[in-house]
């Protein structure tokens, strides 16, 4: 059989328009792990394939236009190497490109340099020294690792390349040591420096000014600000919201309570699809971060902020403290967010069971008889009651599912990213209770555990049952009419 032969594509001939067309799909970049320079980390970098350009000059020069075109970049320079390791884990934030080869690169179109002027004074001939968030730079020290700087020979700084797609991300990192640590953003100068990288007779367009400057209005309070290069309207509109104070802690609850009742009316309605982008804007309020790539991961960010923050006198959470208000609306959505994954068409048991029984176990690794009786005391027995009747209604919808399908969620983790005890480890081992394997968290240790909180509270336990009909769930007989089963009677749950 004779061997076909494939005539090449003849791209040059297609017009300038269609071929640029085509390069942009030659770009998106991967991302890849590589190491540290201290060889005890791993960072996130993009892999860009340049390969085109190997084709002939004109291609490269085309595809170079549409690649400038498509990627814009910045560069950050900090004098602490830690800032390397705080970035990308705290992001997690991809580099554009290992910080190793950062000195190889000068076509970025905008320099950040953060300086602490108070700690590490800049070089006579030089204004882009920076401080990283790291919890050891917070106050701007050197570190542990490093020796403090003599103002006459001041450090070299590191340098880091991101694409300014991703620069919110950026200072959003940036936001959250801030709130953490107050005093953090009266120690540092920033600097952000408009470059022209490849001599065009063009101003940088306005809404690329403003793609490098407004993710900043979130960084306040800045000891000094400087924005060389850039057009005085951008600038005038990142001062202007640089002037808004950040919200206090009981402002964000109290916004946070309103996103939550919105999104009750919205589950209400028939609308879970809308309730639960209501509920991930609640939770985003109190400063617990969603992904909505990975709706099972959420990162708990600013615990300082509401720990610091003075007793709220005033409001929907008058005499509560910031942590304790915060602790009652967490338990509400969540309870919340496992109706609505039941609520979705389809429904979402495996979400569902997730969501609830994560919380549950981190409840319970705490729980004590003098913690059970605060929690009831603060949160109320019916938020309690519902998030376990809930959890174990999705629960029973799950065990419904071909056993293959329910081992993939038993094997599965608990999302987590380290932080308020999450751990990466396998949750379903964790979760067995002293009886061993038989002694697993299910929906019938759910319903026991959630008959405690039913106790006298009939309203609720009709709700209940309206709930687990709609899923075709029958909930046990005698549920509320007793005291519930005792941690005694059926462990903890939460293993060794």
């Amino acid at each position: 059989m004779a061997t076909t032969i494939t005539k090449p594509f003849p791209l040059l001939r297609l017009p300038l328009e269609l071929r640029q067309q085509i390069y942009t799909y030659y770009f998106p970049p991967s991302t890849k792990q590589t190491m540290t320079p201290t060889h005890e980390d791993t960072l996130t970098v993009y892999a860009f394939d340049l390969r085109i350009y190997l084709v002939c000059k004109q291609v490269h020069l085309e595809a170079q236009d549409v690649f400038r075109r498509e990627y814009l970049f910045v560069r950050i320079e900090t004098p602490w190497p830690q800032a390397e390791h705080h970035i990308s884990t705290s992001g997690p934030l991809p580099f554009a490109i290992a910080p190793l080869k950062t000195h190889l690169f000068h076509s970025h179109t905008a320099k950040i340099s953060i300086t602490a002027p108070h700690f590490h004074p800049p070089p006579p001939d030089q204004d882009s020294n920076s401080s990283d968030t790291d919890s050891d730079s917070d106050s701007g020290s050197p570190g542990p690792n490093r020796k403090p700087q003599n103002p006459q020979n001041p450090p070299t700084p590191y340098a880091i390349l991101l694409l300014l797609s991703d620069l919110p991300t950026f200072t959003t990192i940036w936001y959250y040591s801030a709130l953490s640590n107050s005093a953090l953003n009266t120690h540092l100068k920033l600097v952000i420096t408009l470059c022209n990288p490849f001599s065009s007779p063009l101003p940088v367009p306005l809404p690329t000014q403003q793609s490098i400057l407004l993710p900043f209005t979130k960084i306040k309070e800045l000891y000094a600000l400087s924005t060389p290069g850039f057009a005085s309207q951008v600038v005038t509109q990142l001062k202007s919201e640089l002037a808004i104070p950040y919200p206090t802690a009981q402002q964000s609850l109290e916004s946070a309570t309103l996103l939550l009742e919105k999104g009750d009316l919205e589950l209400s309605s028939s609308r879970p699809e809308a309730a639960l982008q209501l509920y991930t804007q609640s939770f985003h309020t109190i400063h617990i971060l969603l992904s909505p790539s990975q709706p099972r991961s959420r990162r708990v960010l600013a615990d300082h902020y509401f720990h610091n923050a003075p007793p709220i006198e005033t409001g929907l959470y008058k005499n509560f403290s910031a942590p304790t208000a915060r602790l009652l609306l967490r338990i509400r959505l969540v309870s919340r967010m496992v109706l609505t994954y039941l609520s979705l068409s389809p429904a979402q048991p495996s979400d569902a069971t997730f969501w609830g029984l994560r919380s549950i176990l981190l409840l319970r690794s705490a729980l004590s008889t003098d913690f059970e009786n605060h929690l009831v005391a603060i949160v109320g027995a019916e938020e309690l009651a519902l998030l376990y009747t809930r959890t174990a209604i999705a629960f029973a919808v799950l065990e419904r599912e071909p056993a293959d399908e329910l081992d993939a969620f038993r094997n599965g983790d608990l999302g987590g990213d380290g932080s308020s005890g999450d751990d990466e480890m396998g949750w379903w081992e964790r979760s067995r209770g002293p009886g061993g394997a038989d002694d697993r968290w299910g929906s019938r240790k759910l319903w026991k555990f959630a008959g405690r909180y039913l106790v006298g509270r009939r309203d609720v336990l009709e709700r209940v049952r309206r709930e687990a009909g709609i899923m075709g769930v029958r909930i046990p007989e005698g549920l509320g009419e007793g005291e519930g089963e005792s941690d005694e009677g059926l462990g903890m749950g939460i293993g060794s």
